[in-house]
């Protein structure tokens, strides 16, 4: 018999809980239609930074020796 304790993986609630951080971030960095800005750009000024907006977008080629 498994116990709730031992196994968060069964209870659905856990499983609600790890997304709601994400799905809260991508709700705050969406732009609204109404004021062409984020929930986050209104309150603080800029746009939030996700862990994807550090990653550089330009990789240099390698060049042949």
């Amino acid at each position: 018999m498994f116990c709730i304790t031992c196994h968060p993986q069964i209870d659905g609630q856990t499983e609600v809980k790890n997304w709601l951080l994400h799905i809260e971030f991508a709700y705050n960095k969406a732009d609204n239609e109404t004021t062409s800005n984020s929930p986050f750009e209104l309150v603080y000024g800029c746009n939030a930074l996700s862990p994807l907006d550090l990653i550089p977008m330009h990789i240099p080629s390698k060049t042949k020796h």
